[in-house]
């Protein structure tokens, strides 16, 4: 996912606790704010929120999808 332009410098801080995920992601060269909040297991889906100078600039929802498909264990 790209936030705020399509810009992909920045600094990315987070944590996750079991399958919830929050990130907060600082976006150069405009200093946005990105805050990505969701679940996270063989997908990932959520929403995020961007800032910039203190008012909403972007918001929308995200998912992932894995390259490759989970091994089926046997």
């Amino acid at each position: 996912s790209f936030c705020r332009n399509f810009d992909e410098k920045g600094s990315i801080q987070g944590e996750a606790h079991g399958t919830r995920v929050n990130l907060n992601i600082q976006v150069l060269p405009d200093a946005s704010n990105c805050i990505y909040t969701g679940i996270l297991d063989y997908n990932g889906n959520g929403n995020y929120v961007c800032y910039w100078q203190g008012s909403i600039v972007e918001q929308g929802t995200w998912q992932l999808t894995p390259a490759y498909p989970p091994t089926p264990r046997s």
